[in-house]
C-alpha cells in the first residue's frame, strides 16, 4: 500500500509539515526503529515504557524519510516532518 503525504496528514490529523512537497508517497510504516526500511515512515509513539521519540535518530540513520512525532525534534535536511499534537 503506498500512502502519500496528504494522506497521512488527513489520518493522522497532523498539522505542521516540514522537509518536503505534499505529494511525495510512501510504502512502509513502521513503529520499530529497527525495522525502518529506506524510504520508510516512522511514527514516534509514546508508550507506557519507552518514548518513540528517542528512536527519530536512529530511524533516520536506517533509511526513513519521514518521522511523524508529536513534538519537535532535531531532524536533519530533506527528512519529512509531520507534527501531530
Amino acid at each position: 500500500m503506498r500512502l502519500s503525504l496528504l494522506e497521512i496528514l488527513e489520518a493522522t490529523g497532523g498539522g505542521e509539515v516540514g522537509g518536503t512537497q505534499v505529494g511525495e508517497t510512501f510504502s512502509t510504516f513502521h513503529t520499530d526503529s529497527r525495522e525502518v526500511r529506506s524510504g520508510g515512515v516512522f511514527f514516534a509513539l509514546s508508550g507506557s515504557e519507552k518514548d518513540g521519540h528517542q528512536f527519530v535518530g536512529d530511524a533516520i540513520a536506517r533509511g526513513a524519510a519521514a518521522v511523524v512525532v508529536d513534538h519537535k525534534t532535531e531532524i536533519p535536511t530533506g527528512i519529512v516532518e509531520v507534527l501531530v499534537p
